[in-house]
C-alpha cells in the first residue's frame, strides 16, 4: 500500500509538470528564473548520486531572485548546501536555493516572484560560483526544468 501512494505521488508531481509545461500562457503563480546563468548540472541520476535539483552557473555576487511568490520557510547553513533559503509557495511546492553568498531576506518574511533574495556563491559542498536551485513538491524533489524557465 505504502508504495503504491508513493506511485500516485510521483504521478501527481509528473502531471504537475506536464501541465504546466503545456500552458499556452503562464498560468496565475507561474514561476520566473531564479538566476542569469548556464545549467551545468541536470537533475537526476549521476554516476555516483542523485542529483535533488539543478546547477546553474553564475559569476559570484549574481542576483538570485525568488522564482515564485511566497514565504521564507529557512534561512540558514548546512554543511551540504551551504548558506541555504527556502520559500514554501503555499500550494505544497517549495523551492531551495543553495550555496548562496549571503541572504536578502529573513525567515518568516514574504516574497514576491522576481524579488531579490540573495547573491551567486560558493558555499558549502561547492566546486565553483552556482546556484544550486531545486523544486519540490509535497516534500519530494521534481525536475525543475518545464516548469521553470531556465
Amino acid at each position: 500500500m505504502k508504495r503504491a501512494m508513493n506511485h500516485v505521488r510521483l504521478l501527481g508531481a509528473v502531471l504537475l509538470m506536464v501541465a504546466a509545461a503545456g500552458c499556452a500562457s503562464a498560468p496565475k503563480g507561474s514561476y520566473t528564473s531564479p538566476v542569469d546563468g548556464t545549467v551545468t548540472s541536470n537533475f537526476g541520476k549521476r554516476k555516483r548520486n542523485y542529483h535533488t535539483g539543478i546547477d546553474i552557473a553564475a559569476p559570484k555576487g549574481t542576483e538570485v531572485r525568488a522564482a515564485k511568490s511566497g514565504k521564507v520557510a529557512f534561512r540558514g547553513r548546512n554543511k551540504k548546501y551551504g548558506r541555504l533559503l527556502i520559500i514554501d509557495h503555499g500550494d505544497g511546492t517549495e523551492t531551495y536555493y543553495a550555496h548562496l553568498a549571503g541572504y536578502n531576506i529573513r525567515k518568516g518574511k514574504k516574497v514576491k516572484a522576481g524579488q531579490k533574495i540573495g547573491r551567486v556563491g560558493r558555499s558549502g559542498r561547492a566546486t565553483g560560483y552556482h546556484l544550486h536551485f531545486e523544486l519540490r513538491v509535497s516534500g519530494r524533489p521534481v525536475d525543475p526544468r518545464g516548469v521553470v524557465p531556465l
